[in-house]
């Protein structure tokens, strides 16, 4: 299994986070895309920059894994 290393996965969290405390998804509305944690687990950037993004493969960012994939919100080792 291929997963983000714990400080790539920290570090996009907290990119997304921010980014979108800057949007209506955190602006106080009442929505099911808002987790138990308070985050809105959604791209909040352009479609253009997704697609710059992944466009890329930094393999010093990724590890093996002999493990059950977990979800980006839980606590990243």
């Amino acid at each position: 299994m291929i997963e983000a290393d714990g400080p790539t996965t920290k570090n996009l969290i907290e990119q997304m986070d921010k980014a979108m405390g800057r949007t209506v998804w955190m602006s106080g509305c009442s929505s099911w895309y808002i987790s138990e944690q308070g985050r809105a687990p959604m791209w909040p950037w352009t479609f253009e920059r997704y697609e710059r993004e992944m466009a890329r493969i930094r393999p010093s960012e990724f590890c093996l894994a002999r493990r059950p994939v977990r979800s980006m919100y839980e606590n990243p080792d």
